[in-house]
C-alpha cells in the first residue's frame, strides 16, 4: 500500500526491469580548479542557479556499450524499463561544442544494475563543470596606454579559437579532448606607440579548470 513505484499498467517480463527515476535529481556543482596565469584584478560572475529541464539524460548498455535511451530530463519517463544488465546513466547539460561563450557544460555519471522483475532506485547524479573556462582581463593601465587595437586570442590544439577584446567580459568555454593538454594565447595591440605580437602556450590544461 505504501509503494510509491506500484503502477497496475506495468507488466513484468522475464528478463527485464525498472529503472526508477522519480526522484533523480542531477546535482550541479560549480566547482572549478581556478589558475591564474597572469597577475590583475578579474572578478567575474559566477553561475548561481541552474535551469535543469534540458539537460540531457542517456541510458548506455555497459556491456555491448550501445545506447539504450535518450531523453530531455523535463521529460523523461518514471519508470522505463531495460532488459537485465549493468548500465551507466549521463546526465548533461547540452551537446558539448569546441568552444562557447558563457556556456559552462556539465556532465555526470552513474552506473546502475537492472535486476530481473525488480525496480532499481537512482536518486543523484553529481554533475560538475567538464570543459575549460577561459576568461581574460585587461588592467586599466594597459587599456589606456593603447591604442585601441588589444586583443587575446585563445586556440585550442585542435584549432578552435576564441577571441577576447579589451572589453569582452564574457568567458569562452573550450571541450576538454583527451588530446588537449595545451592552449595558446596570442597577443596583439599597440602599447605606447609600439606594435606588441607575442605568444604563450598553457599547459598541463583539463577539465575543471579555470584559466584567467
Amino acid at each position: 500500500c505504501n509503494d510509491d513505484n506500484w503502477n497496475p499498467e506495468i507488466k513484468h517480463v522475464d528478463g527485464e526491469g525498472q529503472l526508477s527515476t522519480r526522484n533523480l535529481v542531477p546535482e550541479v556543482l560549480n566547482a572549478e580548479k581556478i589558475i591564474n596565469d597572469c597577475k590583475g584584478p578579474g572578478k567575474l560572475k559566477s553561475r548561481a542557479t541552474t535551469d535543469l529541464s534540458n539537460f540531457i539524460v542517456t541510458v548506455t548498455n555497459d556491456a555491448s556499450g550501445e545506447e539504450a535511451a535518450k531523453w530531455v530530463y523535463s521529460e523523461m519517463p518514471s519508470l522505463p524499463t531495460f532488459g537485465v544488465g549493468t548500465y551507466t546513466l549521463t546526465v548533461e547539460s547540452h551537446e558539448v561544442q569546441p568552444v562557447d561563450w558563457d556556456k559552462p557544460y556539465f556532465l555526470g555519471k552513474e552506473q546502475f544494475q537492472i535486476k530481473n522483475g525488480e525496480i532499481t532506485e537512482i536518486n543523484t547524479v553529481v554533475c560538475k563543470l567538464a570543459n575549460i573556462r577561459v576568461s581574460v582581463t585587461f588592467d586599466e593601465k594597459l587599456k589606456e596606454a593603447a591604442a585601441g587595437d588589444i586583443k587575446v586570442s585563445v586556440t585550442s590544439a585542435d584549432n578552435h579559437t576564441a577571441t577576447f577584446t579589451a572589453d569582452e567580459t564574457r568567458s569562452a568555454y573550450f571541450q576538454a579532448m583527451g588530446e588537449l593538454k595545451t592552449l595558446e594565447v596570442h597577443f596583439t595591440g599597440t602599447i605606447g606607440g609600439t606594435p606588441e605580437d607575442f605568444t604563450r602556450v598553457l599547459t598541463d590544461v583539463e577539465a575543471g579548470q579555470h584559466r584567467k
